[in-house]
């Protein structure tokens, strides 16, 4: 039997999404299967999430797939005692570092995760990573287990027809609409593109529209220092949107996306914009690479004048525009949930 264990399967993250799609591949072939959870809906999932703590002792026939993400995992000692073939699908841990000084309790998940990770780089039998980022995180961490590269499936954003007041004042802006996607933390370095998107309206487009869409908290210290930065550059036309389910209507009308953060482990925004033939310009990291490849416009450093010449570039030159839309046209199909459900079952031994 195989067994599939997450903490959060609330929140619509590849974690969830990927969860959900295995678990609906793995019945499909027959498989006997059951979905565990230590945080879900009771009323919406209820029929398809057993909670956690009535999982029962297992043989070594039975095979556990373990999604291991941000928030970590509060049970790896049962995991790793657990006497069948573990599967460890890693989808990366924040630094700790960053969170502090900023939202102590973010840094606090981040450091427990951190070591949770190091124990169970060391107990699992095979481990399937999202990105290359996080293969070399777990190879530092010592992993003793055979490891792969994985693309994680990716939860189409929400089609809803539901609307908000900053899109509707972004959507009908006169400029070039710039997106950035993610929550409002100190590893996304909104601070950034605040600064390159200030370039860029005054040197090429003094009509254009920045959207940073993502959860934020109003009396957080980073979103309360980030609206200090807008107000001591006077730039105009930033918008802030928590409503994470307009991401398919944002990327539609916009005319590129920006990620400017030193280690991108926000999948959606990305694969949505491909989807969306939206280019992107991102700086130029390895686990920005494991997700887009060829379709995206690299920065190699965070001068505002650099990051605002490459909007520019998207902006002006149909050729460049166009070869990143096409590449991503391409490069979308990978996180289809077909795809990427096969690819990790082929590596887990399940066909």
């Amino acid at each position: 039997m195989i067994f599939q264990l997450i903490h959060n399967i609330i929140d619509a993250t590849s974690l969830s999404a990927t969860a959900f799609a295995i678990d609906a591949s793995l019945c499909a072939r027959g498989e006997e299967t059951k979905l565990y959870a230590e945080i879900y809906d009771h009323q919406k999932q209820g029929d398809l999430i057993t909670p956690l703590h009535e999982l029962g002792v297992l043989g070594e026939d039975d095979v556990v797939i373990l999604h291991f993400g941000f928030d970590g995992f509060d049970h790896i000692w049962e995991f790793a005692q657990v006497d069948c073939k573990k599967v460890l699908l890693f989808y990366g841990v924040l630094d700790p570092a960053v969170f502090k000084g900023y939202d102590r309790f973010a840094a606090e998940v981040s450091e427990n995760a951190s070591k949770e990770l190091g124990f169970l780089a060391k107990n699992a039998d095979l481990a399937l990573c999202t990105s290359e980022w996080c293969l070399e995180e777990l190879l530092e961490l010592g992993m003793k287990c055979k490891h792969a590269f994985v693309h994680p499936v990716i939860q189409d954003a929400s089609d809803s027809d539901c609307s908000s007041e900053e899109f509707n004042r972004y959507s009908r802006s006169k400029g070039n609409k710039i997106l950035s996607y993610g929550p409002v933390a100190p590893n996304r370095c909104y601070d950034d593109v605040i600064r390159a998107f200030a370039c860029y309206k005054d040197a090429c487009d003094p009509s254009a529209s920045l959207c940073i869409l993502g959860y934020y908290d109003e009396n957080g210290r980073c979103y309360r220092e980030l609206q200090k930065l807008i107000e001591g550059i006077a730039v105009e036309d930033v918008h802030f949107d928590s409503n994470q389910d307009l991401l398919q209507q944002y990327c539609s009308v916009s005319d590129a996306l920006i990620s400017l953060s030193d280690c991108e482990d926000i999948y959606l925004g990305m694969v949505s914009a491909m989807r969306s033939h939206v280019p992107v310009a991102s700086y130029d990291v390895p686990s920005v690479r494991g997700i887009l490849g060829s379709a995206a416009l690299y920065i190699k450093d965070k001068d505002p004048l650099t990051v605002a010449a490459a909007l520019q570039v998207l902006a002006s030159e149909p050729q460049v525009r166009a070869a990143c839309i096409e590449a991503g046209d391409k490069r979308q199909s990978l996180f289809s949930s077909d795809d990427a459900v096969a690819e990790i079952l082929e590596h887990v031994g399940i066909y």
